[in-house]
C-alpha cells in the first residue's frame, strides 16, 4: 500500500504540471518549513532525482519514506542550497484509514 508522504510544500501549478517547480507556499510547522525552505525557491532535485517541473516533483515525493531524511537541492536567487527534509506520513491518509475501519 502506498503511503502518502507529507512535506508541506505547495508549488506554483497555475501554468500546469510542466511548469518549473517553484515553491508557492509552505505549510506552517511542516517538515519543509522547519528545514528552512522558502517561497519562490526553485526545486532542482529531490534525493537523486532531477526535478525539471511540478510533475517530476510529484513523482519524486511518491518514492520517499516517512522519517527517512532526503536532501532537496534548491536554487534561491543565484545561490544553490542543499536542505535536509524529513518527510512524515500524511495526516490525510490517517483520516482515510479511520473511515475504512468504521
Amino acid at each position: 500500500k502506498n503511503e502518502i508522504i507529507y512535506l508541506g510544500i505547495h508549488l506554483f501549478e497555475l501554468s500546469g504540471k510542466k511548469a518549473p517547480a517553484f515553491i508557492d507556499r509552505l505549510d506552517l510547522g511542516s517538515p519543509s518549513f522547519f528545514a528552512g525552505l522558502q517561497k519562490d525557491d526553485l526545486i532542482i532535485s529531490v534525493g537523486d532525482k532531477k526535478i525539471t517541473n511540478c510533475e517530476d516533483f510529484d513523482k519524486a515525493i511518491k518514492d520517499l519514506r516517512p522519517l527517512i531524511k532526503v536532501q532537496i537541492l534548491i536554487k534561491r536567487k543565484d545561490e544553490y542550497y542543499k536542505v535536509e527534509v524529513t518527510p512524515i506520513k500524511s495526516e490525510l491518509e490517517l483520516e482515510i484509514e479511520d473511515k475504512e475501519n468504521e
